[in-house]
């Protein structure tokens, strides 16, 4: 049993990303902070629903045993419990892109086995199943298998294919990239419409004949190499990826000087960027 350990996923562009998974003690430290958001929630709701049933009762003190009304409460406090605990994870894995805020806090981040983000089905499943991971008490189950198992995995990631990985850290790696792309991002164009052909361009490929040309095969530094390949391997986690795919590609046209017909032109972008990256592999790795 290593406390580090790495998984290396091939992705369907031939791309091999590497991913640390996130140990117990990141996890342990992700679910408490998750834990203290939860529970003060949990207290708020529960002041709330308190003030608001017995105020507007004309029970008093000496009698609220008695009453339905302590049954009510009691009742929606178990129904929020419930969905605090374990929704509560659902909602913000699907809202930011497989973090909650104490994963956010943590660097730390869901994905699937195959390195793909995290989808609905696969973090309800994994979510439902804490019950399990956390029998008899604390986490133990969960624990014991995050310890021991090879992608650091309890039993809800297993059942829903995920894991739990280090997040990189991208600040050093964006100042990277916008330096290498600063002629692309002071260019006045309309992004937008740039944005436009590149989503709609599909649409102008007549026969699955009409492949990449070969000026991808072309040399590039190893600086542009790693920043390329960085990139290919985070993309599915950078904000406004289409954006960046754009002036990437924009970038290496002119770079390899590639001859590719006008109503072409943003029909392979990703497939352009593999191609670059895939061929200056055989230099720098």
């Amino acid at each position: 049993m290593t406390l580090k350990k790495n998984v290396y996923i091939e992705t369907h562009e031939n791309v091999t990303i590497e991913y640390e998974t996130a140990n117990l003690g990141s996890r342990f430290l992700a679910r408490l902070l998750d834990e203290v958001i939860v529970y003060a929630a949990l207290i708020i709701t529960v002041i709330i629903l308190s003030y608001t049933v017995f105020e507007n009762s004309s029970l008093n003190l000496s009698n609220i045993v008695d009453s339905w009304n302590i049954l009510y409460v009691i009742a929606i406090v178990y129904i929020v419990t419930f969905i605090l605990k374990y929704f509560y994870f659902v909602i913000f894995e699907m809202t930011m892109r497989g973090q909650s805020p104490g994963k956010k806090a943590a660097g730390l981040r869901v994905v699937s086995t195959t390195g793909e983000p995290i989808i609905f089905s696969a973090s309800l499943v994994r979510n439902l199943l804490r019950i399990v991971d956390d029998l008899p008490a604390n986490y133990l189950v969960g624990a014991v298998f995050i310890m021991f198992n090879k992608k650091s995995q309890r039993l809800g990631d297993i059942a829903a294919n995920t894991m739990v990985i280090k997040t990189k850290e991208n600040t050093k790696f964006t100042k990277q990239l916008e330096q290498m792309l600063q002629d692309e991002i002071n260019k006045e164009v309309d992004m937008q419409e740039v944005l436009d052909k590149y989503l709609e361009s599909s649409e102008n490929i007549k026969s699955p004949d009409e492949t990449i040309p070969e000026e991808t095969n072309a040399t590039i530094s190893k600086h542009e190499y790693e920043i390329l390949s960085e990139y290919l391997a985070q993309r599915e986690f950078i904000h406004d990826s289409n954006i960046w795919d754009v002036k990437l590609f924009n970038y290496f046209f002119r770079r390899v000087n590639a001859q590719i017909p006008q109503r072409m032109y943003y029909a392979y972008v990703i497939q352009f960027l593999i191609g670059v990256e895939r061929y200056n592999r055989q230099f720098y790795t």
